[in-house]
């Protein structure tokens, strides 16, 4: 009897000191969309009293900035009347048609990924006047890392507001109030992203 105790005793020790390992992985994989997009949010409208926002810098709206490309992106700017505000109807650019104007973008809100301090723009982009090139010429500003054509991360809800600054120099009476009443001056800005 004490044999058999024994021997079972001995056979457990065994399985005990026996020991298996398994092994299994997981392989996480997702996929990241490409994102290359600029919006724009209206700010104040030139309304009808553009003589008064001739002496001020105007708001006229926000572009937002997204973009996930590796090699960064660029903005190109221009109008349709090549930075001009052209009276309703007209044609030509002469005395009286037009009203020259500038723009200027000033750094908001998100993050700009194609610095390496995530803070830096384009040389001469925000807080510069641009005069905007007719539509078809390039006025182009290139979002990366010191022109090499890489970013450090992603753009992400970047911000800008546009400010409009009308030429000053214009005088009130040389628009507006015509012999047929008020009078409709318009352009339109083209603001274009692509990846580089």
């Amino acid at each position: 009897m004490n044999i058999l105790k024994k021997t079972v005793l001995a056979g457990m020790m065994v399985g005990v000191c026996t020991s298996f390992s398994f092994a299994d992985s997981l392989v996480l994989t997702g996929e990241v969309p490409a994102i290359s997009s600029v919006s724009f949010t209206p700010g104040m409208h030139l309304s009808d009293n553009l003589q008064s926002a001739i002496l001020n810098n105007f708001s006229i709206g926000q572009i937002q900035i997204d973009n996930n490309d590796p090699q960064g992106f660029s903005l190109t700017l221009s109008s349709t009347n090549g930075s001009k505000l052209l009276r309703s109807g007209q044609t030509d650019g002469t005395a009286g048609n037009t009203v020259g104007y500038t723009v200027q973008f000033t750094s908001g809100t998100g993050v700009l990924g194609t610095d390496p301090g995530a803070t830096t723009d384009p040389v001469n982009f925000a807080g510069v006047d641009h005069t905007l090139p007719l539509v078809g010429s390039a006025y182009v500003f290139q979002f990366d890392v010191d022109g090499v054509g890489t970013a450090a991360r992603a753009t992400v809800a970047k911000k800008y507001d546009l400010t409009m600054v009308l030429n000053s120099a214009l005088a009130a009476s040389h628009l507006f109030n015509t012999a047929a009443g008020s009078e409709v001056y318009t352009d339109t800005i083209t603001i274009t992203i692509a990846n580089l």
